[in-house]
């Protein structure tokens, strides 16, 4: 089995990213599968009631972890993909097969970000919101903010038809490619590039740059769909603890 894959390192934070050995991160309204909740919790050392879940609808909306329990008992935030929070031990967390897991980290303020990052997110550039957010609301600086990307769909692998909307937008042009009758489509290095532009520093960067489509230790939605089913999803996450 493999490890948990991490891109970002600090005693106070935890983060990880769990291939599917470690069992089905789930999707929408669904929770994880009870083993993987149980791995996660021993690798943590945080118990499940301190799991925060975005719906994930492919949007740009952010919600800040205060602590209040949401009406709904798995913690789940309505129409959000993604999350900020300065709390001790508050374990956020997205589900995901080829979009892209954001991580954002301040150590100096102690605050962490996780952002959902699908093609309509990253369109709208739903890293860069969530990077804004916790500026205005943790007072962060650009200079402090370490950015990391998950494991995602590929520019190997990732393919959309050349009348996709990417076609039509300027910014994306450098990031695509004609093949045949599609195109391929650069997305994390878009992102790292849109950090880049906002101020972010370029050591403070860390991509990793296994694709899920071509590598099966990850579930992918592009080889789900291509069997008629995709509701399977790894699991990303991101928490700050005590020094470990």
């Amino acid at each position: 089995m493999l490890e948990p894959i991490r891109v970002l390192f600090s005693k106070s934070l935890i983060q990880a990213t769990f291939p599917k050995d470690f069992g089905n991160g789930g999707h929408d309204q669904g929770l994880p599968e009870e083993n993987l909740i149980k791995k996660v919790e021993k690798f943590t050392q945080i118990n499940r009631h301190n799991f925060w879940y975005c719906q994930q609808v492919h949007g740009t909306k952010v919600a800040k972890i205060e602590g209040k329990k949401l009406k709904s008992d798995k913690n789940i935030f309505p129409k959000t993909d993604a999350m900020i929070t300065n709390l001790k031990r508050a374990v956020l967390v997205v589900r995901h097969a080829d979009c892209i897991p954001i991580f954002l980290f301040d150590p100096k303020k102690e605050a962490i970000g996780i952002a959902h990052s699908g093609w309509r997110g990253t369109v709208g550039k739903i890293g860069l919101v969530t990077l804004l957010k916790m500026i205005t609301e943790f007072d962060c600086r650009i200079d402090d903010l370490i950015v990391g990307l998950g494991p995602a769909a590929q520019v190997c692998c990732y393919r959309k038809s050349k009348n996709s909307i990417f076609k039509q937008l300027p910014e994306w042009q450098e990031f695509i490619k004609e093949d045949g009758k599609d195109i391929t489509i650069d997305m994390s290095s878009f992102i790292k590039d849109m950090f880049l532009k906002a101020g972010v520093k370029k050591d403070n960067l860390k991509v990793n740059h296994d694709c899920t489509i071509c590598d099966q230790d990850y579930f992918s939605w592009t080889r789900q769909r291509d069997r008629g089913k995709t509701e399977m999803r790894n699991m990303s996450i991101i928490a700050l603890t005590e020094n470990r």
